[in-house]
């Protein structure tokens, strides 16, 4: 032992001897007290952990099952035991859809698929009496007006909670409507644009209120009989605070049905003031002139109208028309190159919608002219 280990072990002795109890009974009894103490202190630490154990095993039983989960609520006010916290079943709404053009809100039948769907609103409200539904591309569905056609018009169709499936417009591939897009608000001047491609170049516009396939507005306007060409027309609905759904459509030549191909929009209800129903209007007739400028467009030609005007405006390498014979609901024209002789016949005809060309013949050459065959 170094002289340092010498001086602290003094030390340590005489601290010692300054705490050694003079009574040995009474250091006993001191002694005693301490272990009695701590055995109570640790009998303490113990109960606690028992009590930990049991809570953390109850909240284990409570929340073990996850197929029976149960709700622990923890009350902040101990006035009433027995209250317990309330849930209400929460219930999903599908949100609202586009109203329905077809089937009508009066029809109490639910349609069970988007085929179905389409194929009875080709016959029944666009009136292709013998449609024919094609392939399908989710719920636009192809429909033909008869299995020979190749004309294509893609009904759109969505899935109701009430109804089944339901239509909702329809897109034809010759008729591209580029206004009004659907939903768009009625004017008391609705612009009506876009591009087609029909027989003799025309294409008919309705306006149908819905729940009905009876027409509250007709009309029709020229766009391509050779090639997809731009069309544009302005019309003037009725006044009306009714949405209506235009239907601009080709009508079908056949004669087997209303239609061969449409494109059908929706439109919203515009700001009209009237409040009465919406009633029909009459369709402006198409003139002989407009019947024969469709028949000339459709042989990639150009009319320049009666031809005394046509010669006065100097319309150069178009067709011009002289009106040879009126026979009432019929007439004869003469038609030929504007300072040339004519060299065809057409044959006019007067219907519900206005004059048609119903036929045409050659009406020879110089040397050797033919009569009109009718």
């Amino acid at each position: 032992m170094n002289d340092i280990e010498s001086r602290l072990a003094e030390a340590l002795a005489a601290r010692a001897a300054d705490v050694e109890p003079h009574d040995q009974d009474d250091a006993l009894n001191r002694i005693s007290e301490r272990v009695t103490m701590s055995h109570r202190r640790t009998f303490t630490i113990l109960a606690v952990a028992a009590a930990v154990v049991v809570a953390a095993g109850t909240v284990a039983f409570l929340s073990g099952d996850d197929d029976k989960k149960q709700a622990v609520n923890i009350a902040t006010d101990s006035s009433d035991p027995t209250t317990t916290a309330s849930t209400t079943p929460t219930t999903v709404v599908r949100s609202a859809g586009p109203t329905p053009i077809w089937p009508f809100a009066s029809d109490q039948r639910r349609i069970a698929s988007a085929a179905d769907a389409a194929r009875s609103f080709a016959i029944d409200y666009l009136g292709m009496t013998n449609a024919v539904v094609g392939d399908s591309n989710g719920l636009d569905v192809q429909v033909f007006p008869n299995e020979r056609a190749s004309l294509r018009t893609i009904v759109h169709v969505v899935e109701d909670d009430t109804k089944g499936f339901v239509v909702v417009g329809a897109s034809a591939d010759m008729i591209e409507v580029d206004t009004p897009v659907a939903h768009d608000p009625l004017s008391s001047s609705l612009a009506v644009s876009g591009r087609s491609l029909a027989f003799e170049a025309q294409i008919n516009l309705e306006l149908r209120p819905y729940g009905s396939t009876s027409p509250v507005f007709e009309d029709f306007t020229m766009g391509g009989g050779s090639e997809v060409l731009p069309f544009s027309t302005t019309i003037t609905p009725p006044s009306t605070d009714e949405p209506l759904v235009l239907v601009v459509f080709e009508g079908d030549a056949s004669g087997e049905g209303a239609m061969s191909q449409a494109t059908v929009i929706p439109l919203a209800a515009g700001s009209s003031e009237s409040t009465e129903p919406p009633t029909p209007t009459t369709t402006r007739e198409r003139t002989p002139e407009e019947a024969i400028d469709v028949h000339i467009r459709s042989s990639e030609s150009e009319y320049a109208g009666p031809c005394d005007e046509a010669i006065e405006n100097e319309e150069i390498d178009k067709y011009c028309s002289r009106l040879y014979e009126d026979r009432g609901t019929t007439r004869i024209y003469s038609a030929g190159i504007v300072f040339s002789e004519f060299d065809t016949w057409l044959l006019l005809t007067h219907g519900a919608d206005g004059w048609t060309v119903t036929d045409a013949a050659s009406a020879g050459t110089v040397d050797e002219p033919q009569p009109p065959p009718w």
